[in-house]
């Protein structure tokens, strides 16, 4: 910087100047570099043609010298590669021979139907590689038999891609000059010759920063500046530690949440489990009560039936539970969601409610295997059909979509039944919550249903609104059979 405040007028416009003609260079050499990349090659590309055009009309008529012949075009040509290919297309051993001279088939065939070809290549040789030229020219000998003259000249590719390199570096080069020098000057006018004045505009009562360099100016401002920048970083740091301590509350109240929802959720659970085994208990106390004391024998079967009853109900409530607190996966398993629907639908059938139900159906012409047990599956669509047929109270419409989307078979159940209200979605799949009236369902079918098909990796959601029935979406991971795939 010392040195630019220093310099003179001709100085300073030597130096413009020289940025100047570097410039220059680098668009020089940006426009040469495409027209010398595109003409050098096709150049020595329509060389090497004409050469195997002429080679050829030397070609000896006997097809059994032309090996011969080839090994010798090299000492006229020097650099120069011949080969020949003695099978033409359709021959049995034309593939086997391309392979053997590293030459493209379709190239060889297309060289033979029109005459000649000139086709870019890869020469490798001692182990480098390096861009090449092949030019095919069809030979004929006295007899009809017909074979490829191969040319391969590397020199000119070599020259060519030394040259690439060397004007690739030479671009590199001016490239870093010029980036350097136009840094080192946009640094000096544009950033410290106009802070410099700035401040000493700023300081003129200061005599002594009135006759400073601008170099000077800038180190004063600096030391001021670190100043300010060590407060600021102390603040900084006193807000990171704030944030910390933050972060430290937010994860223990966080914590102390889910600990309260936890809580909240065993006491739901052991509501619903009191409620649902507590009355039938009940019940079978004060029957075995009235039994202990004596009755009339018809009296006591009464009493017998309902004991019996509410013993089911107790065992039903405790196999519902099992089954909602360890839904077993079977890995492996593959049902054909198809199959399982219509199985049952057909299981469904002898139940009252279904006996006047309208039950549509609607299934995609794909092949619907999706992975979960059958049984399982056939689990939840019973809990499902049966909801919708309460819903709709036996006298109303079911529809059953199965459809094939990204890797998933979607089976869709709807009614056109009342409806779910809007507070019951939330919990319509908590264990224990129901909506029926008390004694008619355990609360743990959609439970048990969300279990099962969350085991699988799948999902179930239900959409719904008053008056408008529900929709209850299962989304199962598909398997592809390619054996049984319809085309």
């Amino acid at each position: 910087v010392k040195i630019i405040g220093r310099l003179g007028i001709r100085a300073r416009l030597a130096l413009v100047l020289t940025v100047s003609a570097l410039l220059g260079a680098l668009v020089l050499v940006s426009v040469m570099r495409p027209i010398y990349e595109s003409l050098l090659p096709r150049q020595a590309a329509n060389r090497l043609l004409s050469l195997a055009r002429l080679a050829s009309v030397t070609a000896p008529d006997d097809a059994g010298q032309w090996d011969e012949w080839a090994r010798q075009l090299p000492a006229v040509v020097p650099e120069l590669h011949a080969f020949i290919l003695s099978c033409e297309p359709g021959e049995e051993r034309f593939f086997e021979q391309c392979n053997a001279l590293d030459l493209n088939s379709d190239h060889a065939a297309q060289a033979f139907s029109d005459g000649e070809l000139l086709a870019r290549t890869t020469v490798v040789e001692g182990g480098d590689k390096s861009l090449g030229w092949q030019a095919l020219s069809v030979l004929q000998d006295k007899t009809g038999k017909r074979g490829l003259l191969i040319l391969t000249e590397r020199e000119q590719a070599r020259s060519f891609t030394r040259f690439s390199w060397g004007l690739a570096s030479l671009y590199g080069v001016l490239v870093l000059i010029i980036a350097w020098l136009g840094g080192f000057l946009a640094g000096y006018f544009l950033v410290i010759r106009p802070v410099a004045s700035a401040a000493r505009n700023a300081l003129k009562s200061d005599s002594a920063m009135a006759q400073a360099s601008d170099l000077d100016i800038i180190q004063t401002v600096l030391k001021s500046s670190m100043g300010v920048e060590k407060e600021l970083s102390n603040k900084l740091m006193r807000q990171e530690i704030r944030i910390r301590e933050m972060q430290s509350d937010l994860k223990g109240a966080q914590a102390g949440l889910l600990r309260a929802e936890k809580l909240a959720s065993v006491g739901q659970l052991a509501a619903g489990i009191a409620h649902e085994i507590g009355n039938p208990i009940g019940i079978i106390l004060g029957l075995s009560e009235i039994l202990k004391d004596g009755c009339e024998p018809e009296e006591a079967k009464v009493y017998a039936n309902q004991i019996h009853a509410a013993t089911l109900r107790v065992h039903g409530t405790l196999r519902d539970l099992l089954s909602f607190a360890r839904p077993a996966k079977e890995e492996g398993a593959v049902a054909d969601v198809k199959e399982v629907v219509e199985q049952t639908l057909s299981l469904l059938a002898s139940n009252r409610l279904f006996n006047h139900l309208n039950i549509s159906k609607s299934y995609d012409s794909k092949l619907h295997l999706a992975e979960i047990k059958p049984s399982q599956l056939q689990q939840v669509l019973v809990n499902l059909l049966l909801n919708a047929a309460h819903a709709t109270d036996g006298k109303g419409s079911i529809e059953i979509e199965l459809k094939n989307s990204d890797q998933l078979v979607e089976i869709r159940i709807s009614d056109d039944g009342p409806g779910i209200e809007e507070k019951d979605l939330d919990r319509i799949f908590d264990p224990f919550y129901s909506t029926k009236p008390q004694g008619e369902g355990t609360g743990l079918g959609l439970s048990i249903c969300a279990q099962i098909v969350e085991v699988y990796g799948g999902d179930i959601k239900v959409e719904s609104s008053p008056g408008n029935g529900a929709v209850f979406t299962i989304k199962l991971w598909s398997i592809e059979d390619s054996d049984s795939q319809p085309n």
